[in-house]
């Protein structure tokens, strides 16, 4: 039977373990978010990426359009 202080010293260790890894997934987060923001707004500055968004702008004019004639 282990002792009430070695007990408390494990519980002690386990709460600073987990509130370690509280803020560890915390800033994670925070660093997957800022990076995704990143990311988007870098796409956004590509050519490719602005004549996909002209393109599909273009089909969704072309059928409102559409659906008007008929």
């Amino acid at each position: 039977m282990p002792s009430y202080a070695s007990t408390k010293l494990f519980y002690r260790y386990l709460k600073m373990l987990l509130d370690a890894t509280d803020v560890w997934s915390t800033r994670l987060e925070q660093s997957m978010e800022s990076s995704f923001g990143e990311m988007a707004r870098r796409t956004q500055d590509r050519p490719i990426a602005r004549q996909i968004r002209r393109r599909h702008r273009q089909l969704i004019v072309s059928s409102i359009q559409r659906k008007k004639k008929l």
